[in-house]
């Protein structure tokens, strides 16, 4: 398509060498991005340093992860769904595209994984972006009133609003 055809990569993060062995296989086949999804796959949540060799190849080949709002489910309460009117849990949920992004964006930050891994970049796509400032200013709050909370070792050199500004691009939806 005269180069205009960007191909993103999604993949199940179960066995993370497989992980990494198709990402370099596509890459080789011109692919810069892949689709993460924001939360723990089994019982292990993407800051934890099981992925440190993920995102170590990330950055070697030069890949950025693509959260998109679709691989970042909001989880509500299932009595939500207990109403006469279904449009309800419905609207509720395209309401709130960003909780679980957020979440998957704290534990990032705040769990080090832009400490370990600086030159890691992330794009957030499709849950807007008006939540931006807010957050990164409640990132820095939290942080500096329970920074103590973090075991040795695992301070951060820079405010989570640093590495939030340095690592993670967001984009707006203009489908209003």
């Amino acid at each position: 398509a005269g180069g205009r055809l960007m191909v993103a990569v999604n993949l199940r993060f179960e066995d993370l060498d497989w992980v990494v062995g198709e990402l370099t296989r596509m890459r080789e086949r011109g692919s810069r991005t892949f689709l993460l999804k924001s939360g723990p796959t089994g019982d292990t949540p993407p800051n934890h340093p099981d992925y440190d060799r993920l995102w170590s190849a990330v950055t070697d080949l030069g890949m950025m992860p693509i959260v998109h709002v679709g691989q970042s489910p909001a989880i509500y309460h299932p009595a939500w769904a207990n109403t006469d009117d279904p449009s309800l849990i419905r609207m509720i949920s395209v309401l709130e595209p960003t909780q679980q992004a957020l979440v998957f964006l704290n534990a990032m930050v705040i769990g080090g994984v832009f400490e370990r891994h600086p030159a890691l970049k992330i794009v957030c796509v499709e849950a807007d972006a008006g939540w931006v400032p807010h957050f990164m200013y409640r990132m820095d709050h939290a942080f500096n009133r329970h920074r103590y909370w973090l075991k040795p070792g695992a301070e951060l050199t820079k405010l989570p609003s640093e590495h939030f500004a340095e690592n993670i691009y967001v984009t707006f939806q203009d489908d209003w």
